[in-house]
């Protein structure tokens, strides 16, 4: 409804961090091919990038892929995955694609592999894999493609949300959705005073926070 009602005035800009292929989960891909104007999709797990720019063939605005991380600085981000060894037998146990295991925090996923391959602790450690991802702020990707208007940005970043969120500078879209049900403690505080600072107000769902800029509603 947040994304129809923007549409009223026009066509969108879409940004959209942890893009993954464009379709496994995603919230936005129909309203994209909808209603966007400029899509910039950003996704740090590189073998995901052809099948991302693939999914988004149809698509007649102006399309912008970026393979990185987003953080609160440059640099590089230790991000962890489920070696490619366990993928088959991942997808066989849980039913969906082990690329949706990819993420900064070690200890989430590592809980997250033991309850859905039904392993240990140690076990889900010894599936678990790392590499290294060129990492910026979002504010000075958006700068990059000429992005300092944004309609809707669509975050899922496994636990690290909130700090892409933090990184976007000065830029402040009309529309954050983002998936907060892994977030720190710390991080939920975080966005909570940055929405409220920033005029955003937000509708919680049991997995993820939608945050409208003007809403009335308390973060």
């Amino acid at each position: 409804m947040a994304i129809a009602s923007l549409a009223t005035r026009g066509k969108l800009r879409f940004v959209q961090v942890g893009a993954n292929d464009g379709k496994l989960e995603d919230p936005i891909h129909h309203h994209v091919l909808a209603h966007g104007a400029e899509a910039l999709l950003i996704e740090p797990q590189p073998w995901l990038i052809a099948a991302l720019r693939d999914n988004y063939a149809a698509f007649r605005g102006k399309l912008m892929i970026e393979n990185i991380a987003i953080g609160p600085d440059h640099g590089t981000l230790s991000l962890h995955t489920l070696k490619r060894a366990f993928w088959d037998d991942y997808t066989a146990r849980d039913g969906r694609s082990p690329t949706i295991l990819f993420s900064p925090d070690r200890d989430l996923l590592r809980r997250r592999i033991a309850r859905r391959m039904k392993v240990d602790i140690d076990e889900a450690e010894r599936r678990l894999d790392t590499i290294d991802v060129p990492m910026a702020p979002l504010s000075d990707v958006l700068a990059r493609h000429g992005m300092t208007d944004i309609d809707v940005l669509q975050v899922d970043c496994e636990g690290w949300d909130v700090k892409v969120i933090l990184s976007l500078g000065e830029v402040r879209p009309a529309v954050i959705h983002f998936e907060s049900l892994s977030l720190s403690d710390a991080d939920r505080q975080a966005f909570s005073d940055w929405s409220r600072q920033n005029g955003y107000g937000c509708i919680q769902g049991w997995k993820d926070t939608l945050a409208i800029r003007g809403l009335s509603h308390p973060a």
